[in-house]
């Protein structure tokens, strides 16, 4: 238990005292990595009468002096209180108070718990992508005069599409909801039809009919509520 600390404080003792063998290990070959060329680091205790020693005396001295001549009361307590707002330790405190309150919002907002939640924030999301891929291409020109005749049965099936799409989200009714999704795929497959994809057409006749089953069966079993 005693040997790993041990070996620590010798380690640290011996390249406190010598810090130039662990700098021309690791430090200064991490420096002239970073910085592209030779940054002749030279790391040591005692650097000469510089700048640096005579700010750390400085900083000393002035810590010292008022340490000795700044008493502390209430006046100067109550004085230091009104700058609390500036303190790197209240701004830690209403910073993380932020992260917290941000973390619940997202874990109710997109982390409900209900598949259709997650359903409309997986397509929005996709449709944003979308929508700024679209942005970024430029301007979209559409030739109008290229598009070939809607017929009448086209704008019937997509009006019974629309009809039905509305009833399935606003219904309460579990199997009118089935039903409505069954009639959208069915409008999907005459919109195959109408635009010559019959392989389309008759596996989507079949997936829809298989899965409009399929619900029925499913909310058959489900207890009532």
């Amino acid at each position: 238990m005693w040997l790993p600390p041990l070996i620590l404080a010798v380690l640290g003792v011996v390249f406190g005292l010598m810090p130039h063998y662990i700098g021309e290990v690791f430090s200064l070959r991490a420096a002239n990595t970073m910085f592209g060329a030779d940054t002749q680091l030279n790391l040591k205790i005692w650097h000469g009468f510089n700048t640096v020693l005579f700010l750390s005396l400085l900083t000393l001295a002035a810590g010292t002096a008022l340490y000795f001549f700044n008493k502390p009361s209430h006046a100067k307590s109550n004085a230091v209180h009104r700058f609390k707002v500036l303190a790197p330790e209240f701004l830690t405190e209403r910073f993380t108070a932020g992260i917290f309150k941000f973390s619940d919002w997202y874990t109710s907002t997109f982390h409900n718990g209900y598949l259709r939640s997650y359903h409309l924030k997986i397509i929005l999301f996709t449709e944003a992508l979308l929508a700024y891929k679209l942005w970024l291409s430029g301007p979209i020109d559409i030739n109008f005069y290229n598009l070939a005749m809607l017929s009448v049965y086209e704008v019937a099936i997509v009006a019974i599409l629309i009809g039905a799409l509305i009833i399935m989200i606003t219904t309460r009714t579990r199997l009118t909801a089935v039903v409505a999704m069954s009639v959208i795929g069915y409008c999907i497959c005459l919109m195959f039809v109408f635009y010559s994809a019959p392989d389309l057409a008759m596996t989507q006749f079949t997936i829809d009919t298989l899965t409009t089953v399929l619900f029925v069966l499913v909310l058959y079993k489900l207890p009532p509520f």
